[in-house]
Formats: structure tokens, sequence, C-alpha cells
């Protein structure tokens, strides 16, 4: 995989209010999150394991799509993640191919959170998408690629979803082995779609195994045609989890509204 060659800096603005960074995290209110041990992987993709913020605070995501603004490159995750707020320092664990998780794995600095929409109190119809600009440090010294896993390409994001109910959705997440496993993929169904197309509800094929670590995971749509007619579009993020339901927070808006791309996607 070759390294992703660019720097990044991004206003958030089709994600609704920013947080303030000072703000008081004391009274949490959104989904659950988890503070396991992230999973290593050999080289950074959409798909792996990622860690936001210190301490009491300190959250195990996954990395989302990764958006290409005016040459720079911004990975996105869930909001929630990011309790502390703008300037979260986001970390994954770094085993070269070939390595030992326990002597080799390195805690390596993606970035810091540069916005995020979320909010407290938390309300589930807010957008709920963090988005961390690669520092300088990072650029060039990790094996890396846009694709989901190291391995998927689908095309860009659709502008009209309305029409999508009973359309396969799956999400990757625990990605570790880039260049032979990939990612984990679960899968389920649209189950409905918010009026103004900002918000999936999905329901998952199965909900046993459905992690607050997946919050983040990039996630993808079909036409809702089979074999050879089918085809798969960027989406969103996985958000949230509502009455046994999957909530995916749309790209869409925020890729229009910036003129920014998903890179790893067809044509991009």
């Amino acid at each position: 995989m070759g390294a992703l060659a660019a720097t990044a800096a991004l206003a958030l603005s089709a994600c609704g209010n920013t947080t303030d960074g000072n703000a008081s995290r004391s009274a949490y209110t959104g989904p659950e999150r988890s503070q396991d041990r992230a999973t290593s992987a050999s080289g950074f993709a959409p798909g792996i394991d990622i860690s936001l913020g210190d301490g009491e605070s300190r959250t195990v995501c996954t990395a989302g799509w990764i958006l290409k603004l005016e040459g720079t490159a911004t990975m996105l995750t869930a909001g929630h993640c990011a309790v502390q707020g703008e300037g979260t320092p986001v970390t994954f664990g770094f085993v070269p191919d070939g390595g030992s998780v326990v002597t080799d794995r390195k805690e390596t600095v993606i970035g810091e959170v540069g916005k995020t929409s979320y909010v407290e109190p938390y309300n589930p119809d807010n957008s709920d998408i963090a988005a961390v600009p690669f520092a300088e440090s990072f650029i060039d010294s990790v094996p890396a690629s846009p694709l989901i896993g190291a391995h998927i390409k689908v095309e860009p994001p659709q502008k009209d979803i309305s029409d999508t109910v009973g359309n396969k959705v799956c999400w990757y997440s625990n990605a570790s082995k880039l260049e032979a496993i990939g990612a984990m993929t679960s899968c389920g169904t649209v189950y409905a779609v918010s009026k103004d197309q900002s918000k999936i509800l999905v329901s998952p094929s199965d909900a046993s195994k459905l992690d607050p670590q997946m919050a983040g995971a990039p996630a993808v749509i079909s036409n809702g045609q089979i074999g050879a007619k089918e085809r798969l579009y960027a989406l969103g993020v996985f958000t949230d989890v509502y009455k046994d339901h999957v909530v995916i927070d749309n790209v869409f808006p925020l890729v229009d509204t910036t003129g920014g791309t998903i890179m790893g996607t067809e044509g991009n």
C-alpha cells in the first residue's frame, strides 16, 4: 500500500454546531462507548481500530472514510468518540507485517480532532461526525490506503437515498492484517431513512454482534440488485444503535457542502 501523501484541514460546516474544546464532558449522555484495548493493524485504512483521547475519557472506535478536500485528507469517525472535543489526540496500534503485537506494536499518532458535530446533551437526530486531519508526522510514515480494509472500493455517495428501504447496507470494522484479511463485514437492510436523509436506520442481520467499538465504521449501500448488477456506494459512518437498529449518519451532506470527495471511491 502506498502512503497517503496529504495533509489536512477541514471545516466541518455540514455537520451542524461544533463543540467548544473547553466545554465540560462530565455529563456524557451519548451512545455507549468502548474502552477496550484497540486491535492493532499492519497499516492505516478505513475499518481499523482507533483510540481517541486520554485517561477516563479514552474511547476505542473505528476509522471511517477519508475525505479529500482541496488536495488535503481528513479521516471521519463518529463524533461521540471524541467526548474531549476539538484537539483530542487520535492514535492506532501499528504493527508492521510479520511483527509481534506484543513487542512491535507502536501507538502511532494519526492526528487530532479538528471539528466535531457532537454536542451535549445527546440528541439522536443531530449529526454525529468528527473530522481528524492527518498530522504531518503521520504522512508518509505508515503504509496507508483509502480503501476499506485496504481492499474494498466503492462508488461515491448518492444524493438521493429516499427509496432505498430494503437495500443491503454493510459496515466494516476490526481490520488488522490489511494486505491479507481486510476488515470484518457486518450487514443488514435499510429499515428507514429520515426525512432529510441525514440518518439511515438499518435492521442488522445479527444484532448480537453489534459492538460500540464499531462507531465510526465506514458503511456502504447497494443499489438493490444482486450478482453482476449489484453496485455499492459509500453511505456514511456507524454512529449508534437505536431499538436494535443500527444508525448510519449519511456522509453525502458533508461531501456536498464542502465540495470534497471520498477517497477510494471509483473515479476519485
